[in-house]
């Protein structure tokens, strides 16, 4: 309420965001009927679950990562490990990005309309796996997003760390059926990218392998365990403002 120019600016630039990447989809599918077996309408589901993965991440978690950096180059982050509270959870969940809700509510919004687009019949065990596979994509992307930050502790500075992170998140934006080979298995269960968005949409309109799908969950909370390892290991290079 104080800062509503700055409110409706993030609005504004996200919906442009989002609609760059629609019209880009329109624009393609003048030209080609199909995208590795997606049709249209299957691809606008795509990018609408990648939209509301974003906006979610920018509610809840982007904040926090941004700022992290300067409180351990500052000094600041002792008051973080002071507090009777978890330092990952005080350091990750601490500052929710109110500005960004009305993005979440225009992407839920995007998503319902091309989810009645797609005109196909779903079951409950359906919906469930989707929404499994959903948070599973969300803690993933949690994961790396932080896990490309922890550097931090020992570098400082930590740019150049925000601008790989950047780069490397180009690649859940296209569905998986793209990457094959080598950079599939990459893509798969080193920096597993292409779980993020791919595998919920997959999991709605097609169908995920049994072993396929198991591995990507298995690689999911992998993905959190070793972001708490690595985090609980990278806290002992902290030099704090008093040392």
């Amino acid at each position: 309420m104080e800062f509503r120019t700055n409110f409706y600016l993030m609005l504004f630039l996200d919906i442009f965001w989002y609609s760059v990447h629609v019209i880009g989809i329109k624009v393609l599918f003048n030209n080609i009927d199909t995208l590795g077996g997606l049709t249209e309408n299957e691809m606008l589901f795509f990018v609408a679950n990648m939209f509301v993965i974003d906006a979610f991440e920018m509610c809840v978690f982007n904040s926090n990562c941004w700022m992290l950096p300067d409180l351990i180059r500052k000094g600041t982050f002792d008051f973080y490990l002071i507090r009777p509270i978890s330092s990952i959870f005080l350091s990750c969940f601490r500052y929710f990005s109110l500005g960004s809700f009305g993005n979440l509510i225009v992407s839920i919004a995007f998503l319902v309309y091309t989810f009645l687009n797609l005109s196909i019949e779903f079951s409950a065990l359906t919906f469930f796996i989707y929404l499994l596979f959903l948070a599973n994509g969300i803690a993933v992307r949690f994961s790396l997003k932080f896990i490309f930050i922890l550097p931090a502790f020992i570098i400082i500075d930590a740019q150049p760390l925000q601008e790989i992170r950047m780069s490397a998140e180009k690649f859940l934006e296209n569905p998986d059926v793209i990457y094959k080979g080598f950079l599939r298995r990459i893509l798969l269960y080193v920096i597993p990218y292409i779980l993020i968005v791919s595998f919920p949409v997959k999991s709605f309109i097609r169908s995920v392998g049994l072993f396929e799908g198991f591995m990507s969950l298995v690689v999911g909370v992998s993905s959190v365990l070793v972001f708490v390892f690595l985090w609980n290991r990278v806290l002992k290079f902290y030099t704090s403002a008093s040392s």
